[in-house]
């Protein structure tokens, strides 16, 4: 609402028509800068208060704006990193703070294919020595009902393990294994 506010103050529902949501849209497109995507939410959430406009009586139905406005989530490209790239990063000397200890738990990701929520949780526990090298065992992963079993040796050359060892060296004893519980925000920046 905030954002349709920004392009029409004070608007109401009686302003809502298919001509205002496409003039609408090509506002977000072309000032906002948004993408499709960015702009299938936006339109998601009116679309939601026009709902429930609806059902008490404040709009009626013949004049709901979003009866002929279509409303078309795009397919999200996913870009990978090669591994020339991931190997770069591994290279890259980090800012100072967290930088390397968010390099090492990104890396750590991309070699074993956790999600961050699980990064986030990952405590000594749930690493082990078996045999001389680390093994990464989950019971269950936060986002999926899935059991991980990684020896982290045999992947990308020992990689995975190289990059958790001094945490699990130093940190293994604690509840997070990187020293400190991960920020989401922060990972991402």
């Amino acid at each position: 609402i905030e954002i349709l506010e920004l392009y029409y103050p004070k608007v109401q529902f009686s302003d809502l028509s298919l001509e205002m949501l496409n003039e609408f849209t090509a506002w977000m497109k072309n000032t906002q800068k948004y993408s499709d995507n960015q702009m299938w939410k936006v339109h998601k959430d009116i679309k939601i208060y026009v709902g429930l406009a609806l059902k008490m009586n404040k709009i009626r139905w013949e004049n709901n704006p979003y009866k002929y406005f279509k409303n078309v989530r795009q397919k999200h490209k996913t870009d990978y990193l090669t591994m020339s790239e991931v190997n770069s990063l591994m290279e890259l000397e980090p800012p100072d703070g967290d930088g390397k200890l968010y390099r090492d738990a990104f890396l750590f990701a991309c070699y074993t294919g956790l999600r961050i929520s699980d990064l986030e949780l990952l405590d000594g526990t749930k690493i082990l020595k078996e045999n001389g090298h680390l093994v990464l065992k989950l019971n269950r992963m936060v986002k999926v009902d899935m059991r991980v079993f990684q020896r982290l040796d045999e992947y990308f050359k020992g990689a995975a393990e190289y990059v958790i060892e001094p945490y699990w060296e130093k940190y293994g004893e604690n509840k997070y294994i990187w020293g400190k519980k991960l920020v989401e925000q922060t990972f991402n920046e």
